[in-house]
């Protein structure tokens, strides 16, 4: 394997881009993200790249969700300040 910025020894890829989340019930995410970051403490509902729906709850301000999503739905969200990384 060939090391580059984006794939270094560990395995462990670092994002290399991010962008605001806008909760949408019915759009989905521009980008398939890696992992959510959450500004302010709350539930968080999202579709994963299977299509499956998951409502994750309690999450706290300032944690790094490590999951893939194509959506973060509007309905059953109340964390704000997401952040996705790519």
């Amino acid at each position: 394997m060939t090391n580059t910025p984006y794939s270094p020894p560990t395995g462990i890829m670092p994002a290399f881009d991010a962008f605001a989340i806008s909760p949408s019930n019915s759009v989905d995410l521009p980008y398939l993200v890696r992992a959510i970051w959450v500004g302010a403490t709350g539930d968080i509902s999202l579709i994963t790249p299977a299509g499956n729906t998951v409502l994750i709850v309690g999450i706290q301000t300032g944690y790094l969700l490590p999951i893939m999503a194509k959506r973060v739905r509007f309905t059953g969200t109340s964390a704000s300040s997401l952040v996705g990384l790519i």
